[in-house]
C-alpha cells in the first residue's frame, strides 16, 4: 500500500516570462515501511519535492496524496483546488539544521508538537520518554541542545518527528551536519531505527553512498525531472544513462570511438587499441563516451586483450588501498592497488561487461 503518492507535480519559482521551473512533471510513490532517498546535484529539485510534500511549497499542477486523503491538487490554470497547510498532513520532518528550540530542554522539545495537539500531560510524559529510550536518549530528557554533541541533537530531532506516529517522516540532508567518522556511524544507527520500528520515510541526501546504504529505493534527480530510479544496487550496476552512471560512482570517463556494435555488444577504439564493452543506447560510428567504474579496473604488468598500456603519474595512500592515476595524453585512468606501485608502465585490464559506453 501507498502510504504517498505523487503524480505529475509541476512547481515553478517566479511567474510569467521570469517563472523558473523546478519540478517538471515529477512523479513518484513511497509504500508502506519504505525508504525511498531522493538523490541528486544541487539544483535538481529534490529538496523542492521534500517540500512540497511537507506543505512548505506550493506547486502549481499534479497530485500528492498521503494514503488516501489528497493534500494538494492543482486547479485550472495554475490555480490550487485543493492545498492543504503543514500542520494538517500530519507529517513528522527533520530539518538540515535540526531546527531545535535553544532553551527547550530535551524532553519539551520532543513534546512539543502533542503539546500542540493538546495530549493529556501523562500521555505526552509516557510517549516522550518511550521515544527518546528508543533513540537511546533516555538520560538526556532534561539537557539542553548545547549540552549535546550533533550526534545526539540529529536524534533529538528524528525524536522529534517520529513521536506523534506520522505516517512518514521525511528527511531534508539529516547527516550533513555531522563530521565523516560520526556520520558513518549516523547512517547505520538510522538504518537500523528505520527498520526496527517500520517507518516509512522519504530522505533527501546528494551523497550517493549515504542513499545506498539508507534507503531501499532511489529516485535519481536531474533537472527537475526524474533519471532513472530502483533499488541501490540495480542503480549502481546497471545505469541506463551516462548521468545515472556518473552520479552513481567513482569512475572513469575515456574519450572513445564506436568501431562496431552488435546488440549490447560493442567495440571501442580507445587510447589507440580496440576494446571491447558494453553499449547502452548509442548508435554505431558514433563518437561514445566510455565509463568504467575505478573499483573495476585491474593492474597488471603484462599485456592484456581488453586493456591500455598507461605510465603510472602518481599515487595517493587512503588506508585500505592506494589510489593510482595512470596518465598519457588524453588518456588518463584512476584504478586501486592494494600495494604501491613503482613508476613505470602498466596494463590497466577493462572487463568488456564493465566497461560501458554511452
Amino acid at each position: 500500500m501507498n502510504v504517498l503518492t505523487v503524480n505529475d507535480l509541476h512547481l515553478d519559482y517566479g511567474s510569467g516570462a521570469s517563472a523558473n521551473p523546478i519540478l517538471k512533471g515529477v512523479s513518484m510513490h513511497l509504500q508502506r515501511g519504505e525508504v525511498v532517498a531522493l538523490l541528486g546535484p544541487s539544483g535538481s529539485g529534490k529538496t523542492t519535492l521534500l517540500r512540497a510534500v511537507a506543505g512548505l511549497e506550493s506547486p502549481k499542477a499534479g497530485t500528492i496524496d498521503i494514503g488516501e486523503r489528497r493534500v494538494f491538487e492543482g486547479g485550472a490554470k495554475g490555480g490550487r483546488a485543493l492545498e492543504l497547510p503543514a500542520e494538517e498532513r500530519n507529517l513528522g520532518l527533520v530539518f538540515q539544521s535540526y531546527a531545535l528550540w535553544p532553551h527547550k530542554t530535551v524532553f519539551d522539545n520532543v513534546a512539543y508538537g502533542l503539546k500542540l495537539r493538546k495530549m493529556a500531560s501523562r500521555a505526552i510524559k509516557d510517549k516522550v520518554n518511550e521515544v527518546l529510550s528508543q533513540l537511546g536518549l533516555g538520560h538526556l530528557g532534561e539537557r539542553f541542545p548545547h549540552q549535546l554533541s550533533g550526534g545526539q541533537q540529529q536524534r533529538v530531532a528524528i525524536a522529534r518527528a517520529l513521536v506523534y506516529n506520522p505516517p512518514v517522516i521525511l528527511l531534508d540532508e539529516p547527516l550533513s551536519n555531522l563530521d565523516a567518522k560520526l556520520r558513518e556511524e549516523a547512517r547505520a544507527f538510522l538504518r537500523e531505527l528505520i527498520v526496527r520500528l517500520g517507518l516509512s520515510a522519504l530522505m533527501v541526501t546528494h551523497d550517493q553512498a549515504e542513499a545506498m546504504a539508507i534507503s531501499d529505493r532511489i529516485l535519481l534527480l536531474n533537472n527537475g525531472k526524474i533519471e532513472q530510479q530502483g533499488t541501490p544496487q540495480s542503480m549502481y550496476e546497471a545505469p541506463d544513462t551516462l548521468f545515472t552512471a556518473e552520479f552513481m560512482g567513482s569512475n572513469n570517463r575515456l574519450p572513445a570511438q564506436m568501431v562496431q556494435r552488435s546488440g549490447s555488444g560493442a567495440r571501442l577504439q580507445v587510447g589507440g587499441r580496440e576494446l571491447n564493452a558494453t553499449a547502452r543506447g548509442l548508435g554505431e560510428g558514433k563518437d561514445a563516451s566510455a565509463l568504467i567504474r575505478v573499483e573495476e579496473v585491474k593492474i597488471g604488468r603484462s599485456p592484456v586483450p581488453n586493456g591500455i598500456e598507461l605510465p603510472l603519474l602518481t599515487s595517493m595512500y587512503l588506508g585500505d588501498r592506494w589510489e593510482c592515476l595512470f596518465k598519457s595524453g588524453d588518456a588518463h585512468v584512476r584504478a586501486y592497488s592494494k600495494h604501491r606501485l613503482d613508476p613505470g608502465q602498466y596494463w590497466l585490464e577493462m572487463p568488456a561487461e564493465k566497461l560501458w559506453v554511452f
